[in-house]
């Protein structure tokens, strides 16, 4: 099979296009979506991608979230767009992908590869209680180095101790059953959804401090990102600094991490 190799360049060019298309269709659905993560903090800093890195995400209303991916597989104008989610066969994440199908996307050290994409993820409620709200957050985050086992090409990795304890979480994965594990992740993670607790978080998220008041998503404004805009919270600073404490330093060069994707265009 022949491929046309893609660039960072162009890989970013097709990322915002996914992006993009998503918001066309939030806005068609009346709901709103939020830049995430890194890319409200690009937004942010750098009124783009930060230089290093190579991924785009967003978040949904946990409410808002099913009705948004109906919506994409339903919509005919990006017949390039699919959706990857739970339903998808050796799909683990409890979050979804969009994907531009025309490509086939791999990040260095994943198992898996796909079209190039964007992270939607469900903001689901949190705990109120700050205590019950840390210790729910260290549960996630042992599910989530579970899930990122079941899905780690350890052919890419070097042997090292943290390279050891992935192996034992994927064979434990794999005796337990991948397609399990997903759904204990997801079902927990989504514990609080019918409960009024008055905060909400990405609940993948490694980072323990990485939730908002519910009341920050009724406040929206619009960000530039590279040469488009794009909505997201209105009061960054509270979501930004508990995420990545003074976000307007850049971080330490070993810490400026990519997941070095490699990318190819599909035979048409």
């Amino acid at each position: 099979m022949n491929t046309v190799s893609i660039s960072q360049q162009e890989c970013r060019k097709i990322m915002l296009d996914i992006l993009s298309a998503i918001a066309d269709v939030c806005g068609k659905c009346n709901i709103p979506y939020y830049l995430a993560g890194g890319t409200l903090l690009g937004a942010v800093r750098h009124q783009g991608f930060i230089p290093w890195d190579d991924d785009i995400d967003i978040f949904l209303k946990h409410e808002d979230y099913p009705k948004v991916l109906e919506a994409l597989r339903k919509q005919t104008e990006y017949r390039w767009l699919s959706v990857l989610d739970e339903s998808v066969d050796g799909y683990y994440y409890p979050f979804a992908k969009v994907v531009d199908n025309r490509t086939i996307a791999k990040a260095i050290d994943s198992a898996t590869s796909h079209g190039i994409w964007v992270d939607v993820f469900p903001l689901n409620n949190v705990p109120s209680d700050a205590k019950k709200r840390k210790q729910f957050a260290r549960r996630c985050q042992y599910l989530r180095a579970i899930i990122l086992s079941m899905v780690t090409d350890f052919a890419s990795l070097r042997w090292e101790k943290k390279t050891i304890l992935k192996k034992i979480l994927h064979a434990l994965a794999c005796s337990i059953g991948k397609k399990r594990i997903s759904n204990i992740a997801i079902k927990y993670m989504t514990r609080y959804n019918r409960k009024e607790t008055g905060y909400v978080c990405i609940t993948w998220t490694p980072y323990g401090g990485e939730y908002i008041e519910t009341g920050m998503m009724d406040h929206i404004k619009e960000y530039k990102f590279e040469d488009r805009t794009y909505t997201g919270f209105a009061n960054y600073d509270i979501y930004l600094k508990r995420a990545y404490g003074k976000y307007m330093e850049l971080p330490p060069l070993e810490e400026q991490r990519t997941h070095d994707i490699t990318a190819w265009w599909l035979p048409s």
